[in-house]
């Protein structure tokens, strides 16, 4: 697990680089899966700007769709928020 410094923390407290971390490794999953952004959130029945928030490190919609993520394409939630582990939950 990573050690953040507090000097880079945004007015919410989130660390900045490990946001944009999150936000880089889900651009990667629709990538991966060979999906435009349209096609993932039609099938998550959700708006893009939902997934362009996930893409931004919105924790929030993180939570509220993570789940889903898992259920649907078995995406590794350790990975995603960590880094860490395989992208895809193995069976």
């Amino acid at each position: 697990m990573k050690i953040l410094k507090n000097k880079h923390k945004s007015r919410d407290g989130q660390d900045k680089e490990v946001v944009k971390e999150v936000g880089e490794r889900f651009k990667a999953f629709p990538y991966y899966m060979g999906k435009t952004s349209e096609e993932l959130a039609k099938e998550m029945d959700c708006s893009v700007s939902i997934l362009k928030r996930i893409e931004k490190g919105d924790m929030e919609a993180i939570f509220t769709y993570g789940g889903e993520l898992v259920e649907r394409y078995n995406l590794n939630l350790t990975w995603l928020v960590c880094g860490t582990k395989n992208m895809f939950i193995d069976d």
